[in-house]
């Protein structure tokens, strides 16, 4: 029989650290207390001197505007003091920052009344802070001493209307901003007047990439459009107006040159004649206004390698237009809602498209849909949203019989709220489609009906395992960046 083998002696020195927390070195105690909660963050700062000179220094470096935000909603007698003692912590770290109180209020400002300027004097200590959003009104001697300290860092501007921002006053300031590149902006037309937008304008930077304007008056479309000129390096516009109508053709002082051009909310008499000042687009989106022939043909002559067009309740907007688009090379995406004029008999063009998208086009017709889905070869998504055609038993052997490059999916909602989903070649048990890109469009079209149908419960299983194939990877290079830090 082997004899037992001797117990191994352990020092009791070497016993007795083996229990002691504090021999974890402050690297690895500080991976542990960045995966913490904010509100655990506070807690542990108080076990002992070690750990809160640990959390003081190092344990907030990885805290982001979102866990702040999210540590804010989940307080639910949130005061002034919790939001001052998180910003204190955080803000050494803090690339942006977003206060809202509409989104989680703030308690106990009767009994702070100084609580703003302390906010914003905390903000104006973050030396990576490159954004800051807020949707309260703050004195404008606060808002200038903080701007004048953080205006050659901050890389976006979003103004709400309850901010309440004298242009005036803010004109000289926002000039010394070299490193702005968005612009996000909300109108109050009772706090605002053409002189502002002139003064605005001239106070901008020319290295302004990104301009979101919010708006309810016309002067300030037209202001905008025939000045945006002096921005040279403007890539993406979008104005979102309020079904207002301009009073006049307008158009960009020169050819101006954009990836991303967006305009929206405007009445359906306004002509589109600015589209032939505007080349190089990659993604057009028109909700509203009046087009031409002619207008669509200039357009496409200065931007023939677009690959994105999304249009809603345009007049004028028939089929003609509708094959000049088809004619486009580059176009993979194409969105088309409340358009009464559209037959789609020249769909069978569309050659190239990824994905088409339909919506309430109650002249389109089943032999039309018959030549689409024909002919198709390229397109992976077709979504038909409340239009008064049915989908027949021969368009799906139609679309059995196409040798198509990538899955297809055909997606359709009834004007009765019930849908149907269809997979080329078909789906067998367990197999995974990856409809990342086309998520959000069917996602809220996925909220408008009930729980209960196969086809529902089997879209949001895959679309729940995208978002969280996502998350992992958004995790990954998170954890990636944290590692080269």
């Amino acid at each position: 029989m082997e004899e037992a083998p001797e117990a191994v002696q352990v020092p009791v020195a070497v016993e007795n650290a083996e229990r002691n927390i504090n021999v974890i070195g402050e690297h690895c105690l500080t991976r542990i207390f960045s995966t913490l909660p904010i509100q655990d963050r506070f807690a542990t700062s108080l076990v002992c001197k070690n750990w809160y000179y640990i959390l003081k220094e190092l344990g907030w470096a990885n805290v982001t505007c979102w866990k702040v935000c999210q540590h804010f909603i989940e307080r639910p007698n949130l005061t002034v003091n919790t939001v001052l003692q998180t910003l204190e912590k955080s803000i050494k770290y803090l690339t942006s920052c977003c206060i809202s109180i509409e989104h989680h209020p703030i308690i106990n400002t009767r009994n702070n009344p100084k609580w703003k300027k302390k906010v914003f004097s905390i903000l104006s200590k973050g030396e990576k802070l490159r954004s800051v959003i807020w949707d309260f009104e703050v004195p404008s001697n606060t808002l200038e001493r903080f701007f004048e300290k953080v205006i050659n860092q901050l890389e976006e501007l979003v103004f709400l209307p309850s901010n309440k921002i004298d242009m005036v006053l803010f004109a000289p300031i926002f000039r010394k901003g070299s490193t702005l590149k968005t612009i996000i902006w909300e109108m109050n037309p009772k706090d605002f007047n053409a002189r502002h937008l002139t003064i605005f304008m001239e106070a901008l930077p020319r290295t302004i990439t990104h301009m979101h304007i919010q708006m309810p008056d016309v002067y300030f479309i037209e202001s905008i459009l025939t000045n945006i000129d002096r921005f040279d390096n403007l890539d993406e516009l979008h104005i979102i107006g309020n079904e207002v109508k301009l009073n006049q053709p307008i158009y960009f002082a020169r050819p101006t040159k954009l990836s991303v051009l967006q305009i929206s909310k405007i009445n359906i008499k306004t002509s589109l004649s600015f589209l032939s000042g505007v080349c190089g687009l990659k993604k057009l989106i028109l909700f509203g206004g009046r087009i031409t022939k002619e207008i669509a043909q200039n357009f496409i002559i200065k931007n023939r390698e677009i690959e994105e067009i999304d249009i809603e309740n345009i007049v004028g907007f028939n089929d003609d237009i509708l094959d000049k688009f088809l004619n486009l090379r580059f176009l993979k995406k194409l969105s088309i809602s409340h358009q009464s004029e559209i037959r789609g008999t020249n769909l069978r063009r569309c050659d190239n498209l990824k994905k088409l998208c339909l919506y309430s086009c109650p002249s389109l017709t089943e032999e039309s849909m018959a030549n689409l889905l024909g002919h198709a070869r390229c397109m992976r998504l077709l979504i038909l949203i409340e239009n008064d055609i049915s989908i027949t038993e021969n368009m799906i052997q139609i679309c059995r019989g196409v040798q198509r490059e990538e899955r297809f999916c055909l997606y359709i909602l009834r004007n009765n709220g019930q849908i149907q989903v269809h997979f080329f070649p078909k789906l067998q048990p367990g197999e995974y489609v990856d409809l990342t890109d086309e998520y959000d469009e069917i996602h809220e079209m996925l909220q408008r009906i009930e729980n209960g149908e196969e086809d529902l419960q089997f879209l949001r299983q895959m679309f729940g395992d995208i978002i969280r194939e996502q998350t992992r990877i958004q995790n990954q290079v998170q954890n990636h960046r944290e590692e080269e830090q």
